[in-house]
């Protein structure tokens, strides 16, 4: 019986050059597409919700089509955002880093950080530069929540 600290056998296929072999496709899931699948995408951050917001409306990445949890705080946003009257709410949809850079406004939602709205993306402006009215009125009515403790 092998213990946790054994290792495997080691293939006795050179690859040549001692470099290391290709690693292997993940088990369950299918290889992305040719293009990558999210080239190109605007994704999520590791503990942050991205948004782009532009003509009344506010888009953010679908996570659970890119394999990770829905985000709480994003979702509290999204309802936030319909109460504060913002037209058509926080739609769930893929978005091309292109829409996102050229949204006439883009934000991070978190927990930590609540709204953060995002002035330059690659060094360049988002929108006019500025904070937008959306990110002002997502990121007041997000403060209002949390300090009233009624977040849904």
């Amino acid at each position: 019986m092998r213990s946790w600290r054994a290792r495997p056998p080691r293939s006795s296929r050179s690859w040549g050059g001692g470099a290391a072999p290709p690693p292997p496709p993940p088990r369950g899931r299918p290889p992305p597409p040719p293009g990558g699948g999210v080239a190109g995408a605007a994704l999520p951050g590791t503990t942050s919700a991205t948004l782009a917001a532009g003509g009344g409306r506010a888009y953010t990445p679908p996570p659970t089509e890119l394999g990770l949890l829905a985000g709480t705080t994003v979702a509290a946003v999204a309802r936030l955002a319909e109460r504060a009257g913002l037209t058509g709410g926080v739609t769930e949809r893929r978005l091309a880093l292109d829409e996102l850079r050229a949204a006439q406004e883009s934000m991070l939602v978190s927990s930590i950080r609540g709204v953060a709205p995002l002035v330059r993306l690659d060094g360049r402006p988002v929108g006019s530069g500025a904070v937008g009215p959306v990110g002002i009125t997502l990121r007041d009515a997000l403060e209002r929540a949390v300090r009233r403790g009624v977040l849904d």
